[in-house]
C-alpha cells in the first residue's frame, strides 16, 4: 500500500524499517478508506516515523506507548 505514496526509494525504506513498520500499511489503508489525501496520508506516516524513532533512541518497544510515553514525546518535539 506504500509503495504507491512514495516516489523515493530512502522514504519507503524509512517507513519500513521503523519500530512502527508492522502497522504502516494498515493505517495507510485506514486512512485511505476515511477519505485522506495521499499528501495527508504521508504527514502521519511522517509523524509515525519520527514517533518511532525517537521511541528506539530511548530503548522503548511499541509495548511501552502510553499516555505518558505520548505526552514526553509531545513535550520534547515542541520545545525542539
Amino acid at each position: 500500500m506504500i509503495e504507491d505514496l512514495y516516489a523515493m526509494p530512502f522514504l519507503l525504506q524509512r517507513q519500513r524499517h521503523g519500530l512502527f513498520a508492522p502497522f504502516v500499511d494498515g493505517l495507510a489503508e485506514s486512512l485511505t478508506a476515511q477519505g485522506y489525501t495521499a499528501y495527508s496520508i504521508r504527514g502521519v506516516l511522517r509523524g509515525t516515523c519520527a514517533f518511532g524513532e525517537w521511541l528506539a533512541t530511548r530503548g522503548y518497544v511499541v509495548d511501552d506507548v502510553s499516555d505518558c510515553v505520548v505526552a514526553q514525546f509531545a513535550t520534547e518535539v515542541r520545545c525542539s
